[in-house]
């Protein structure tokens, strides 16, 4: 019986498994135009995609992953409180007890992150981690309309606009032991790292700090939390 040569291989390689992706596929055809697909590619800028940059595929090898991310958070107020005039009044010659209420502040606060860990995104604990968080208060400016409101001093004038700078993270993190073959683990994390405290209801966050002991036992039924 007489057969044809294939024309297409059987075998079609692939850089990692991490990049197979999803098939094209399009639920209603031309009817929708494109705006109803189930499964999309991978892109780098759009972040609802899978991305090399927030840890969906390595950066090498097959267990190196990294993630990139920025925040910006801007903050206007301006409020009216009652504030009482003396000697060192803004305005010469005002006999008011209370001086200009209006008060005036912008705060613009730019954080970067960058986390590098190595392992599996999914299914197994991290084998180890490490994350730098940079943050910038940029300006943090403040106007007032009475003198002592911004500045004890006087002679300092009515605003005041500084910077700063903080690490919001700073830590590193290794996997200790394996508890099972269930990926029950037991990690240690160093460095400047989140911390939240629930006592009844009140919450106590803070980014500080210390060291973390963590991990989870008989199929996460029991967890450990030590810092």
């Amino acid at each position: 019986m007489k057969t044809e040569a294939p024309t297409r291989p059987d075998r079609v390689p692939v850089r990692d498994r991490w990049r197979i992706g999803f098939p094209e596929y399009s639920r209603y055809g031309s009817v929708a135009g494109g705006r109803d697909i189930m499964f999309r590619r991978g892109s780098a800028l759009n972040p609802y995609d899978q991305s090399i940059l927030k840890g969906d595929y390595p950066v090498f090898g097959q267990h190196l992953f990294m993630i990139l991310s920025a925040t910006s958070f801007t903050a206007v107020q301006q409020q009216r409180t009652p504030t009482p005039s003396n000697v060192s009044s803004a305005r010469p010659g005002s006999a008011e007890f209370f001086g200009k209420p209006e008060v005036l502040a912008l705060d613009q606060v730019l954080q970067f992150s960058f986390e590098m860990f190595g392992g599996d995104s999914t299914f197994k604990p991290r084998q180890w981690a490490i994350k730098i968080s940079p943050t910038f208060s940029l300006p943090n400016y403040v106007r007032a309309r009475e003198q002592g409101v911004i500045n004890i001093d006087p002679r300092r004038g009515t605003s005041r606009t500084d910077w700063h700078f903080s690490l919001e993270d700073a830590f590193a993190e290794v996997k200790l032991e394996d508890v099972n073959s269930n990926y029950d683990a037991v990690s240690l994390r160093v460095g400047i790292q989140p911390f939240v405290s629930d006592f009844r209801g009140f919450i106590y966050t803070d980014n500080n700090l210390g060291a973390r002991l963590f991990g989870a036992f008989r199929n996460n039924r029991y967890i450990l939390r030590a810092a």
